[in-house]
This record gives structure tokens, C-alpha cells and sequence, in this order.
């Protein structure tokens, strides 16, 4: 049993490997920023690229983790999960939703110029351009400074979350690696960020960019007939209705219809969101054995109880992780485990050795 849960584990992991594509980065870009909020705080960004202007982008400001993936196909909000898979993060879905809730945003163009102004950052000279973006209202403006032959094209960075958040058609053949930004004002010295280090990489990530973007765009597209539909069905009712808040909440499909599965045994026990190495960071909000949940496990005469065992407390570890918005967890599919684990010790406890039995409850009384 123990070999065919083996193979299909290692089965699953081949197979998402072989879907999605090895991406490796042969650089790693410190940025930091410095301005007169964060001159006493460690607000950092490191940029991992390579020459096919493929970008990971990771930070942490205020204990926010953010990554973002850029390529040519656009910027995407990601998250780790096993052996350096990427996928969509949480983000995504807000993201989606904050771009679908802004019908209003800001359109207009961005406009790039070359001025007077050259600079030598960690050896490598760089030439200054302004970033602009214009609309009906008004002009924003920023200044960067550019090494146009560096291979690594953080310009790309920048001017994607710009078309994202601008919903701008920029296109322009400027390239380059940006060793230095900030607001095009007169405290640009003051307030800007700078690369602060160069490192050689051979780190890598498994991604299908272009099935991550896809996906976004169904999350889009449900979003706008969701909103259509809310719309229709407002637009329906009468001042009245409007006000019986519980008719009117029963309309919109804000959860998913239940559909009971919990009681159906997985093949393969299921993977755990605390093991993700990128969880590490917010196991702080759950219970103390969480962080050495595989440490010091009690031996027991019964061969299966220690899997379920286990599997229950790693589960309700799993859980605590949902109150911070960069976790992976399928709520759902969490819910759903520990419900089936916990008839399943109930049911096996009667069955166990006194032995046992002084094991689990201490274990189980433990837990915290």
C-alpha cells in the first residue's frame, strides 16, 4: 500500500511537472526603497529574470507577501506550492475582482521620455527617462534611470503593472535593466528606490504562464455575468423587495451549492499547506505544533491511526492558515478532511490497545 501511495504521489507531481514549463533564472535584483515612511522599516524586492524576459517578482511590505510573474504575456499574481510549482494566488481572485468592481479606472496613455541626467549604480551606467501617465484629468509622472544593454529587462516589470493598473495599450521598444525610480519631483533623492545588489542565480520555477492568464480571464468573465445577473435581479425589484434584505440576499450566489463528499476516503492523503516552504511565515497564527507537526509523533500499535491521525491535526493547522490573505488552502476540501478524520478516530478509538488509546487522547489533549 505504502509503494503505490508512493508512485501515485510521484505520478502526480510528474505529471504537473510535465504541464507546466521550467523556467530558470540566471539573475537575482535586490531593490530597496528609501523615503522618509519607511526609512526605519526593511521594505525590499527581489527580482529573479532571465534573458527571455521572464520575471519573478517576490516582496514582503508590512508582512504582506506579494509575488508577481511577467512576462511577455502580461503579469500574474502567484503563489509556491510543491517542489517550486507556481500557481494563481488568492490575490488573483481579488485581483479580478477589484478590476471588475472599477469600471471607472483610469485609462489613458503612458508616455515614455528621454532627458538630461546619467548615473553609475553598483558599476553599471544608466540613462534617465520619465515614465508619464496622462489622462483627461490629469498627469502623473515618475522618473527612472536605465541600463538599456543590461540582458535583464525590468522595464518590463514596471510598465506591466503600469498597463494593468492604467489599463494603458503602452508598447514601446524601450528595454532595459532599471537601477533606480521614483516620483519625478524635487524629492526624487529623497524618495526612490535603488537596486541595492546583483547575484547570479540557478533557482527555478515550473509555470504555464499562459494557462494562469486563461484562467484569470474565465475568473473575468464569471465575474461580469455574476454582475450582470445581480444587476437584472436588482433592477427587478420594487422598493419594497429592496428592503427585505433576506429575499434579496437569496438571489445571489455569493457560495457555491454544498455537495457532501467529505465521507469519501482519499487515494492519496492529501497534501498539507503548512509543508509549503512559503507557509513558514504564517504559522505564527496557528497552534504551536504545527510548526514540528512531523517532530516527536507518538508510535502507535495501530498502523492506520497515525495517518489519520496526523492527517487531522495537520488539517486543523491548515485552517489557521485562512486568516491570512496569501494562503493556497481549499477551504472546502480542509473542511471536508477533518470532518471525515474525526469519525474516523471516534470510530477507531474503542478498537485500540489501552495503550493506544492513552496516546491519542494525550496527543489529541495536547494540541495546542
Amino acid at each position: 500500500m505504502k509503494k503505490i501511495t508512493f508512485f501515485l504521489v510521484v505520478f502526480s507531481f510528474l505529471w504537473s511537472s510535465a504541464q507546466n514549463k521550467k523556467i530558470v533564472f540566471s539573475k537575482e535584483l535586490k531593490y530597496t526603497f528609501l523615503d522618509d515612511k519607511t526609512k526605519n522599516q526593511n521594505v525590499e524586492i527581489d527580482i529573479f529574470g532571465n534573458a527571455s524576459n521572464e520575471l519573478l517578482l517576490s516582496s514582503h511590505i508590512d508582512q504582506l507577501p506579494l509575488n508577481l510573474f511577467i512576462d511577455d504575456l502580461g503579469v500574474s499574481t502567484v503563489s509556491f506550492t510543491m517542489n517550486n510549482q507556481l500557481e494563481n494566488s488568492v490575490f488573483s481572485s481579488i485581483f479580478s475582482q477589484m478590476m471588475y468592481a472599477s469600471p471607472e479606472q483610469k485609462k489613458g496613455d503612458l508616455e515614455i521620455n528621454k532627458i538630461s541626467g546619467t548615473e553609475t549604480i553598483l558599476g553599471l551606467p544608466c540613462q534617465y527617462y520619465t515614465v508619464n501617465f496622462i489622462d483627461k484629468t490629469k498627469e502623473e509622472s515618475m522618473k527612472i534611470c536605465i541600463n538599456e544593454t543590461y540582458p535583464i529587462n525590468t522595464f518590463t516589470a514596471l510598465t506591466g503593472v503600469l498597463k494593468v493598473f492604467t489599463k494603458s495599450n503602452y508598447s514601446n521598444g524601450l528595454k532595459g535593466l532599471i537601477l533606480k525610480g521614483g516620483p519625478n519631483t524635487d524629492k526624487f533623492e529623497t524618495e526612490h528606490f535603488i537596486l541595492k545588489s546583483i547575484k547570479d542565480s540557478d533557482a527555478y520555477v515550473y509555470f504555464n504562464h499562459k494557462e494562469s492568464m486563461m484562467k484569470h480571464q474565465r475568473k473575468m468573465d464569471s465575474l461580469m455575468m455574476e454582475q450582470r445577473k445581480w444587476e437584472d435581479d436588482y433592477a427587478a425589484l420594487d422598493s419594497t423587495a429592496v428592503a427585505d434584505s433576506t429575499a434579496f440576499a437569496g438571489d445571489y450566489p455569493y457560495i457555491q451549492e454544498y455537495v457532501s463528499t467529505y465521507k469519501k476516503e482519499n487515494s492519496v492523503m492529501a497534501n498539507l499547506s503548512i509543508d509549503n516552504p512559503n507557509s513558514k511565515n504564517l504559522l505564527k497564527g496557528a497552534p504551536q505544533y504545527c510548526s514540528n507537526l512531523h517532530k516527536d509523533f507518538p508510535v502507535f500499535e495501530h498502523k492506520e491511526v497515525a495517518r489519520h491521525l496526523k492527517n487531522y491535526a495537520g488539517q486543523v493547522c491548515d485552517m489557521y492558515l485562512t486568516q491570512s490573505y496569501d494562503e493556497t488552502v481549499d477551504e472546502k476540501g480542509t473542511m471536508d478532511e477533518i470532518r471525515r478524520e474525526v469519525l474516523y478516530l471516534l470510530d477507531v478509538r474503542d478498537k485500540l490497545s489501552k495503550s493506544d488509546q492513552k496516546k491519542l487522547d494525550k496527543y489529541l489533549n495536547q494540541l495546542d
